[in-house]
């Protein structure tokens, strides 16, 4: 009989828990908790935020007609930048995986921009994909300027930035981007207006992401 009432008593204290988060504690949670944080994981495990988010470096590149262009040309949309070269293997595996999440976001509101460190500029990245059919063109950077600006030191790179041109994190080396995971963070990033608070990665975190540019999935040059 005891134990009978017990059970009772313990079904109606967790009932108001099952559904909406009460509003004491909803009170009391802290923002990243209360806000969402990205969804990191899987292929995207190697995604490190920019904490607090920083404006996209005033540096120019051209775009894939040769004009002079900048990060502010994107303002109001959310923008993946592939910070690649033709001469990288992982920048080249990673490629037909960019090429479809770009087919599956084709809207006003998010844009790929592949960004090409080739030395050669034009000419070398139009015939990689002349030979290559991965459907995709190619803003350029054949000074570095870019890679001076961001802070790259590997190749491929990948940056996430915002509707308000600010960096919401990188991802070195080759993934999949065409994934769940990446289709994850993207949605976040369309959906979020400002970069939750969330806890510093950790210095293990750090020295463990950093340590990508000694692997098989980044390139150096």
């Amino acid at each position: 009989m005891m134990k009978t009432a017990l059970l009772a008593l313990t079904s109606l204290i967790a009932l108001p828990f099952a559904g909406e988060v009460p509003r004491h504690i909803a009170d009391h949670a802290t923002p990243a908790q209360s806000r969402g944080a990205p969804p990191i994981r899987g292929a995207m495990r190697n995604f490190t935020l920019e904490l607090p988010a920083v404006p996209a470096p005033a540096v120019s590149f051209q775009d894939p007609s040769g004009h002079d262009t900048g990060f502010e040309a994107f303002r109001g949309k959310v923008v993946l930048v592939n910070v690649w070269a033709t001469w990288c293997g992982p920048c080249i595996h990673e490629l037909p995986t960019l090429a479809r999440l770009r087919q599956r976001h084709q809207g006003a509101d998010f844009k790929l921009v592949e960004l090409s460190e080739d030395r050669g500029g034009a000419p070398v990245v139009k015939n990689f994909f002349a030979r290559h059919d991965f459907g995709l063109t190619s803003y350029l950077d054949p000074h570095g300027h870019i890679m001076d600006a961001l802070n790259v030191h590997a190749l491929p790179t990948t940056f996430l930035i915002d509707r308000d041109g600010n960096i919401l994190g990188r991802l070195i080396g080759d993934t999949e981007w065409d994934g769940p995971d990446a289709e994850a963070l993207i949605d976040w990033a369309l959906t979020k207006k400002t970069l939750p608070v969330v806890e510093p990665i950790s210095a293990q975190s750090s020295s463990r992401i950093d340590g990508l540019s000694g692997s098989s999935s980044v390139s150096t040059r």
